[in-house]
């Protein structure tokens, strides 16, 4: 994958402003006259592979379980849920070892203070984890 990305990326112009790849998802900031182009550019490289497009809906746009908002020409990232989150975690009286238990904690709460670039999504996202883990039993 890495392989075809630089080619693809090397072989294009305009390039994209922005890309980036983790496993099999890509995120790229391109104008949008430049987007179906780019688009047939990287499917016609490869025949095994097939890349689809999600483009922003009002200034917004998910990736992994990142929200990205584009604020003006500034971008703000903030945690993002499906629809279908339950907000379920290992339930605080399961027999699990203790060390299990404060993953849980510290893996939400570091979640929410490295994804949320605006104090107040910040907030909002742990008074969320405090919530859906005080639902859990915590």
């Amino acid at each position: 994958m890495e392989a075809l990305e630089t080619r693809a990326l090397s072989s294009f112009e305009p390039r994209p402003k922005v890309c980036l790849r983790y496993i099999d998802d890509c995120f790229c900031i391109i104008k949008r006259d430049s987007l179906t182009a780019f688009t047939e550019h990287v499917n016609g490289m490869e025949e095994s592979i097939y890349f689809t497009v999600e483009e922003e809906a009002a200034g917004r746009l998910h990736f992994l379980d990142v929200l990205v908002e584009r604020r003006g020409d500034r971008l703000s990232f903030k945690f993002y849920r499906k629809e279908t989150h339950t907000g379920r975690y290992l339930h605080f009286n399961s027999v699990h070892p203790a060390c299990h238990k404060r993953s849980v904690v510290a893996s939400l709460t570091q979640r929410a203070k490295h994804l949320c670039s605006r104090p107040e999504d910040e907030a909002a996202d742990l008074r969320q984890v405090r919530r859906e883990l005080g639902n859990c039993g915590y």
